[in-house]
């Protein structure tokens, strides 16, 4: 099937024979959603209403019409950095010390708020839905999607690890010149719940450490880490777990006694476009408060 957007109608056109629950299984729709397409007519075949399941042929067109818009958040008129933009996905480098989303306190100040006061600035009608998140402290790229009947095949790829991250890291010491693979499984710490250590009951986690480059007059090096599972703070506790905490890390490490924030930077993603299905890659480089850290 080939996909296409507008105005967050989700557009599908047939190739092989198949029938409607498999294009939204493929989808990765959860039965929920399924449902509510059918029940609240939101699935068009060639102009007419489905309202179950019925066999599709070479050619047909599928398509899914948009729920309610999500309800509004507070707009923010602070600028945003857009690394890129289509019609599906909104890539910003988020700056450091500023929240994702919203943690119960912080309303009206983070991430989140700023694109939505970009949207509205643009003119631009989309729920915030980013796909992953930041620590408050971590720089770089964070991804949002426009289009909610799309957000489950990538949270699905993100899942699978289709979309591949890396992170650009400073650490105290000589960071060993080959490549390291820690798989030390990770769960929360039961006396400190802030906290997530390496543990043998704890979940799978799986990072891929690199040296970029060392620093010998102050001793630190910067350092290129790839994830292939997604556990809270996995690449702060596998670092320290194995003696190079993060510079800047009060959680892991320890606090500098300077103004420094956690030395993380989100610095590259790729994927596949879930449109084109061609290769997708972003890049965001060390921003000047880290540079000043190595150089």
């Amino acid at each position: 099937m080939k996909l296409s957007v507008c105005e967050q109608q989700l557009h599908i056109s047939i190739q092989e024979p198949t029938d409607c629950d498999h294009v939204l299984e493929d989808l990765h729709l959860s039965r929920k959603s399924r449902y509510l397409l059918y029940q609240e007519r939101r699935i068009l075949r060639n102009g007419q209403v489905v309202s179950r399941s019925i066999p599709l042929g070479r050619e047909d067109q599928l398509v899914l019409l948009p729920a309610p818009v999500d309800e509004p958040i507070p707009i923010w008129d602070h600028p945003i950095d857009i690394l890129y933009e289509d019609e599906v996905l909104l890539i910003v480098n988020k700056e450091p010390q500023m929240l994702v989303h919203s943690d119960g306190n912080n309303t009206s100040h983070t991430l989140c708020n700023c694109v939505a006061g970009y949207y509205a600035r643009t003119h631009q009608d989309h729920p915030i839905r980013p796909l992953h998140r930041l620590d408050v402290e971590t720089s770089g790229i964070l991804l949002f999607c426009k289009c909610p009947l799309l957000q489950p095949l990538l949270d699905d790829r993100m899942k699978n690890k289709q979309i591949h991250r890396s992170y650009l890291a400073i650490v105290q010491g000589r960071f060993p010149k080959r490549v390291q693979l820690y798989t030390d499984p990770i769960g929360r710490d039961r006396h400190d719940a802030r906290r997530y250590i390496t543990h043998p009951k704890g979940k799978p986690a799986q990072t891929s450490v690199s040296l970029v480059h060392y620093d010998p007059q102050h001793d630190r090096s910067l350092i290129r880490c790839r994830l292939f599972t997604g556990r809270t703070h996995q690449i702060r506790v596998h670092l320290a777990s194995h003696g190079f905490p993060l510079l800047n890390d009060p959680l892991y490490g320890k606090k500098s006694r300077g103004n420094g924030r956690l030395a993380l930077h989100s610095a590259s993603v790729s994927l596949q476009h879930p449109l084109s299905e061609k290769p997708l890659v972003i890049e965001c480089p060390l921003p000047q408060d880290l540079r000043l850290l190595i150089e």
